[in-house]
């Protein structure tokens, strides 16, 4: 590639396995990017719900429970465990913001979890009562609640990719989410911009 006339070699990022969560964070997210079209992402409009702020609401909130259970280093498989382990292993999880600055928003998705009496996440409630109780409770797919779940699904990826030696090899970056105090850098590489995330 050439900018200015100058010749620019752009990185190649080796990749040792398969990207499987971090390709389906970015189909989802692009799912969100879409979604921005119909309605503005603002404090305004976090009470809206709708079907397809449902719908990215449990497909973020069921992959986190997929990372969330890779993560844990006793077989935890509910929200209670994660809550009870994830903070203790990985110091720092429950203080992470994360900011989509294309809309001057900022989310800590498992702020919850921090404190004396840690408490399940109210996006997490609200994936479940959405599920299973939507002929009642579908004021629960929430804007605010689908973005705070995709929050956590890019904090949930970074510390996923973390323990499996592969944080160096996400590519490409994330269109719409900035993990605040994660990402040190980006760099230019053949798939477009990646992210250089420090944990």
């Amino acid at each position: 590639m050439k900018i200015d006339g100058s010749e620019f070699l752009l990185k190649t990022r080796t990749v040792t396995r398969p990207l499987v969560h971090w390709n389906y964070f970015l189909s989802l997210e692009n799912d969100y990017v879409n979604f921005s079209r119909y309605l503005e992402f603002c404090t305004n409009n976090y009470g809206a719900y709708s079907i397809e702020a449902g719908r990215l609401l449990m497909a973020a909130t069921q992959e986190c429970d997929v990372l969330l259970k890779q993560l844990s280093s006793s077989g935890s498989s509910n929200e209670g465990g994660y809550r009870n382990e994830i903070p203790s292993l990985f110091s720092g999880f429950t203080s992470h913001r994360v900011a989509i600055p294309r809309f001057n928003l900022k989310f800590q998705p498992f702020q919850s979890w921090d404190g004396p009496s840690p408490q399940t996440p109210d996006w997490w409630t609200a994936n479940n009562k959405f599920k299973h109780q939507r002929h009642e409770l579908f004021e629960q797919a929430s804007l605010k609640n689908a973005l705070n779940a995709i929050s956590a699904l890019l904090l949930c990826n970074i510390y996923f990719y973390h323990n499996e030696e592969q944080l160096n090899e996400i590519q490409p970056t994330s269109q719409l989410l900035v993990a605040e105090g994660l990402m040190a850098s980006l760099e230019p590489t053949q798939t477009g911009l990646a992210p250089n995330y420090r944990v």
